[in-house]
């Protein structure tokens, strides 16, 4: 068992390691040229459309949804407990140049989001019981735009089977705030 352990641990240091920063901050790099690092230059565009039209009441058509309630689901989906646990961790692993590759990371990573947003609003699928609901995730950009059913098939069975488990990571930061919260509070009195 402890072989087993042993090589997947060295799996998973290969892969996290030098590998990954590497695909990461090169897909970023390569889509912000070649975007032409435009979630930077129409800043303006970008907060009128957003900002902007949060409070001006619900959308135009049956079934849409208010600027402020789109914005509201799109922060829930991507700021959450894991997120924040993961940068106490890493500023208090990695120092102050953390905060400094995290800011590059993020700035390359919103062109890598907006590409992904791009492709799920692309190549979205009607859902056959609603008149005006779509559906998308990777699968379907995975079958419809590379035209990989077998592959989509088995990550929508990985995401199914997986899914459940990512909030362990969530779990483990909100119970870990709590025990260092009461310590603290114990040892002020």
């Amino acid at each position: 068992m402890n072989g087993l352990l042993l090589v997947i641990q060295t799996i998973s240091d290969f892969l996290w390691g030098t590998p990954m920063t590497i695909a990461l901050i090169g897909t970023g790099l390569y889509l912000s040229i070649k975007f032409k690092f435009r979630y930077i230059t129409k800043i303006k565009f970008h907060f009128q459309n957003t900002f902007g039209k949060m409070f001006k009441g619900k959308g135009e058509g049956e079934g849409t949804v208010s600027g402020f309630a789109a914005a509201c689901t799109a922060m829930a989906n991507t700021i959450g407990v894991g997120n924040i646990g993961g940068v106490a961790t890493a500023i208090t692993m990695g120092g102050p140049g953390a905060i400094f590759w995290m800011l590059i990371s993020a700035l390359l990573g919103m062109s890598t989001k907006a590409c992904e947003i791009i492709l799920g609003q692309r190549y979205r699928v009607k859902y056959k019981n609603s008149m005006d609901e779509y559906m998308c995730d990777r699968s379907f950009v995975m079958k419809n735009a590379l035209g990989w059913k077998k592959g989509a098939f088995l990550l929508a069975i990985c995401c199914f089977v997986l899914g459940p488990w990512t909030c362990c990571v969530q779990t483990e930061s909100v119970v870990n705030s709590l025990k260092e919260g009461k310590r603290f509070i114990l040892g002020c009195c």
